[in-house]
């Protein structure tokens, strides 16, 4: 674990960021109290993104195929094939 404490801390100083020193004056179930509504509203944003691309990529995927079935209704009545 401390190698990787040293990679975060060299990735930082090279990123020019501040490396935070000791550790930390709050506790793990103070900071997810004050993070768990904060991230419960982005999860909620974010899944209502996800739900509209797939609404419009359904609705898209529909266009298509109607768009395809009406060619070969067109297709149909030529002696070809061919419109």
């Amino acid at each position: 674990m401390a190698e990787w404490v040293q990679r975060a801390d060299a990735f930082l100083t090279f990123n020019e960021r501040q490396v935070l020193g000791g550790a930390g004056r709050i506790s793990s179930a103070a900071a997810e109290a004050r993070i768990g509504p904060v991230y419960a509203e982005y999860d909620h944003r974010r899944r209502a993104v996800q739900a509209e691309e797939a609404r419009r990529q359904e609705e898209q995927d529909l266009a298509e195929l109607l768009e395809l079935e009406r060619r070969d209704r067109l297709n149909e009545g030529s002696p070809d094939g061919v419109p």
